[in-house]
């Protein structure tokens, strides 16, 4: 195996130690949001992803790779499955500053229905303010 390609698969396995989430302690809750992950957000990030990849780089949607979807699977997990935010930055001094800008583990910029619809489809946070994704969908 090629140096490349050993980087490749330890950077993809830090990143999914680093997004693991193992500070949840209400199983049902985590379930749900699981789902949620695995269901809902994935699939849409992915339709999303595909329509982009037609309709502004003119190039064939190429489905994405058992990595590349087990690091979006955590990715969803650290945004959306993590009701206190914790580990999504790393630097203290600006954890404080991003601290403040989480109100019951949803980002502010979420509007309050929102919020509602997100923990509707099972999320428990929202620690992040995601654009893409449409919480509407469907």
């Amino acid at each position: 195996m090629n140096k490349s390609k050993k980087r490749n698969k330890s950077a993809v396995k830090k990143i999914k130690n680093r997004s693991k989430n193992t500070t949840i302690k209400n199983k049902s809750g985590l379930e749900k949001c699981d789902n949620f992950c695995k269901n809902d957000y994935i699939i849409e990030m992915d339709k999303i992803n595909k329509l982009n990849m037609n309709k502004y780089f003119k190039i064939p949607y190429k489905p994405p790779s058992k990595a590349t979807m087990d690091i979006n699977y955590n990715s969803c997990k650290k945004k959306f499955c993590n009701p206190n935010c914790e580990g999504i930055i790393i630097d203290k001094q600006k954890e404080l500053e991003y601290k403040k800008m989480i109100n019951n583990g949803f980002h502010k910029s979420y509007s309050n229905d929102k919020v509602e619809k997100f923990k509707n489809k099972g999320a428990l946070s929202g620690c992040i303010y995601v654009t893409d994704y449409d919480v509407y969908h469907k």
